[in-house]
């Protein structure tokens, strides 16, 4: 498993975590941009990110992914993605834990996410966190209800698909062909 990072700190509380639980000898940790990969072409089978692409430049990280995926590999990656115009506009008003750390900053819609998909064959998607759960946690009084508020966010996807544009997080697999 390759792990990577532009920030030092958080390598190294990776390389920690892996000690901790025993994976050390089956973990690297490179400190590197995703916008240029310091790998070779066809180097990996598999990529994982979480709330990664919505720092980055998605051209760039597309052209990247694409050339060190080896034919067939897949990508997976889960990302706060806002389409609908109503939770864009009212986001500058829901408080925000971190400060914008890139120039790219910011939900991903999903035209955006096809888009980035668009060299891939895009496989499975799933939608999550309807606007009710980022209330609940949010609410001190809620927070401890989390798992029974995450459950109605899955029934109400469920049973109404249309609701996906109101999610506020995809997770997505996407698939390099082969040649």
């Amino acid at each position: 498993v390759t792990g990577i990072d532009i920030s030092r700190s958080l390598l190294d509380l990776a390389a920690a975590r892996a000690a901790a639980n025993g994976v050390s000898a089956a973990a690297r940790f490179v400190a590197a941009s995703a916008h240029r990969l310091p790998f070779d072409d066809r180097s990996f089978d598999r990529v994982f990110g979480v709330a990664i692409l919505h720092h980055l430049d998605l051209a760039l990280v597309s052209s990247e992914l694409r050339r060190v995926l080896e034919p067939g590999g897949r990508a997976i990656f889960s990302e706060p993605v806002r389409s609908s115009a109503l939770i864009r506009r009212i986001r500058p008003w829901i408080p925000y834990a971190a400060p914008d750390v890139s120039p790219f900053e910011g939900p991903l819609t999903d035209d955006q996410v096809a888009n980035f998909s668009k060299d891939f064959r895009f496989g499975r998607c799933r939608a999550f966190w309807l606007p009710h759960v980022s209330v609940a946690r949010i609410t001190p009084g809620l927070r401890r209800h989390q798992h029974t508020v995450h459950r109605v966010d899955a029934a109400l996807l469920g049973w109404l698909p249309w609701l996906k544009r109101f999610a506020g997080r995809r997770v997505f697999e996407i698939v390099k062909e082969t040649a």
